[in-house]
């Protein structure tokens, strides 16, 4: 999307919705299937990864395994919601 609206990544998407003057339905298409935004964590944030933004969030998973691994499991802790 070409405008600010989605600049600030909290912004639910009633808030989206209203700002644009569209349907709920037009507004999820535009952020799902046109912009391929997905909301992860209550936050909406590019679903296509460039290769080296991959990398980089695989090397924070084999970081995050390793202290996992050696310390106590907290990675059993976190959890992480998809919402379409």
């Amino acid at each position: 999307m070409g405008c600010h609206c989605c600049d600030q990544k909290k912004q639910t998407m009633e808030d989206i919705r209203h700002m644009l003057g569209i349907s709920h339905g037009t507004t999820h298409v535009i952020l799902t299937e046109d912009s391929k935004f997905l909301k992860m964590c209550a936050q909406w944030v590019p679903h296509s990864l460039t290769k080296e933004l991959k990398l980089n969030r695989t090397k924070s998973l084999w970081h995050l395994e390793w202290y996992h691994d050696k310390e106590c499991g907290f990675l059993s802790y976190i959890v992480a919601k998809v919402e379409i």
